[in-house]
Order: structure tokens, then C-alpha cells, then sequence
């Protein structure tokens, strides 16, 4: 039964996705190994758009547990940990896959909030590796939003998704290259009338 359940839920992903409509606004430099940062509850139409090869930071939860079996089939290998727990472990193994020019997928505001606050890990990590980070900006047109602390969007079969990659450098110290992050995708939020 653990094995059927991410199976099933990574086949309805990968059909539900295929029905989106998505138009790539300004798209990632694949030659150019980076970061990719987002917000939580941003990722589901982010699959849609995945580096290859990539490795994701997820949480040592059950949930993490269950979303390792899932980002395997697209392709995804993950590193375990988060601010809360294993944190270290995880950056210096993000370091390394880095420095073998894989690309490193992060969800900033977690594992478990406060929504849309990012957490240092991401500024740390492009400074250590002095690799660039590239913003991932989605708008889902018709979404249903989940009542869960990330506010984690599903947008409706068949509905319009853009998606837009900004890329920013390493500068500044670390406070002040994760207030840019937050900041930054903070304000497209706002743009798209989402917060």
C-alpha cells in the first residue's frame, strides 16, 4: 500500500499537468547551474517546468516521505532536511550537487511557515556555492487554494498557468540577499493579487 499511493498520485499529477496551459513568460539559462527558489505552496505548476538534472531539499516529515516517491518520477532525486531539522546536512550536500553542476530546487518558507518568509538557507546556500538563484513566479488563472498553512495552489484542469524565472546574483551579506528573495517574491505575489 505505501508503494500504491505515491504511484497513484504521481500518475494523476503528471495527467493533471498535461492539461494545463502554460506559457513561459522569461524563461532559466539551462547552461547555467543555480538555485531555484519558491514559495511552498507554489510548486505544484512548477513541475511543469523542472532543470534537469535536479535535486530538491524536502523536509524528514512523512509528508517529505510521501513527496520523495513523487518528485522521483519526475526525475528528481532529493536531499533530506530543513531549517528545522537537518538543515546543515542538507546545505553541504546542496553545496556538493551544486559544485556537480546539478541544479538545487528549494521551497524558502518552510517546512512549516510562516507563509511567504523566507528562511536563510537559500541566501547561505548561493553564497557558499557562488551559484545564482533563479526566482520561480508562477500565477495559476483559476486556482483552488488549499486551507493549509502554505496556502498551497491547485490550479483547475485546463486552466492558463504563467511562469516566469527572474535570476539574481549572490551579493550583499546573507540577511540582506533573503530579504531580497522574500521581497522580490513577495511583490509579484502582490502583482498577481495573491497576498
Amino acid at each position: 500500500m505505501k508503494k500504491i499511493l505515491p504511484l497513484l498520485i504521481l500518475i494523476i499529477v503528471k495527467i493533471w499537468l498535461k492539461t494545463l496551459r502554460v506559457t513561459l513568460i522569461s524563461p532559466y539559462d539551462p547552461q547555467e547551474t543555480a538555485i531555484f527558489a519558491f514559495f511552498h505552496g507554489q510548486q505544484f505548476s512548477l513541475l511543469t517546468q523542472v532543470p534537469k538534472p535536479s535535486k530538491a531539499i524536502i523536509s524528514l516529515s512523512k509528508d517529505g516521505d510521501l513527496q520523495v516517491e513523487i518528485m522521483a518520477g519526475f526525475g528528481i532525486t532529493a536531499i533530506r532536511g530543513s531549517s528545522s531539522k537537518g538543515g546543515v546536512k542538507a546545505l553541504l550536500q546542496s553545496k556538493k550537487a551544486l559544485d556537480q553542476n546539478q541544479h538545487i530546487l528549494m521551497a524558502i518558507d518552510g517546512p512549516k511557515g510562516p507563509v511567504y518568509q523566507a528562511k536563510s538557507g537559500c541566501a547561505y546556500l548561493s553564497q557558499l556555492s557562488q551559484k545564482p538563484i533563479y526566482l520561480c513566479h508562477v500565477f495559476n488563472q483559476h486556482r483552488y487554494t488549499l486551507r493549509t498553512w502554505d496556502r498551497f495552489e491547485l490550479p483547475l484542469p485546463f486552466s492558463r498557468v504563467l511562469i516566469s524565472f527572474e535570476r539574481l546574483a549572490s551579493q550583499g551579506t546573507i540577511e540582506e540577499l533573503r530579504m531580497e528573495i522574500e521581497t522580490k517574491l513577495r511583490e509579484k505575489l502582490i502583482q498577481n493579487g495573491k497576498y
